[in-house]
């Protein structure tokens, strides 16, 4: 997980600076991970602790409240829609999907 946040908050920072065109290219963590899993033949119990399904739903967890701030700011009037909350909310859930993006790569790496 801390692997995770490294990686999301250096390809944020790197987004802040307006710099697009670049990446970040960083797998040793996976590879490594990878190769000890290989060594030691213990692929399948990694698999079988099921850590990708908790953070799955984890991740739906967190969009799902999102979602229900979402809703309940659009019952309210226009004119009394929090501006600060809806700019928050749209950070929370890209941040969601950053997270949910690098898991997925890191998953992809692990099969």
């Amino acid at each position: 997980m801390n692997y995770i946040d490294y990686r999301v908050k250096q390809k944020l920072k790197i987004y802040k600076k307006d710099q697009a065109k670049i990446s970040l290219f960083e797998d040793g963590f996976a590879i490594g991970l990878v190769y000890i899993l290989s060594m030691l033949n213990q692929q399948t119990e990694f698999h079988e602790l099921g850590w990708s399904q908790t953070i799955t739903q984890h991740l739906n967890a967190e969009r799902s409240k999102v979602r229900d701030i979402l809703a309940g700011q659009q019952r309210t009037a226009p004119e009394q829609l929090d501006e600060k909350l809806c700019q928050t909310v749209a950070i929370t859930e890209r941040h969601v999907n950053a997270y949910e993006h690098e898991y997925n790569l890191l998953y992809a790496t692990l099969e």
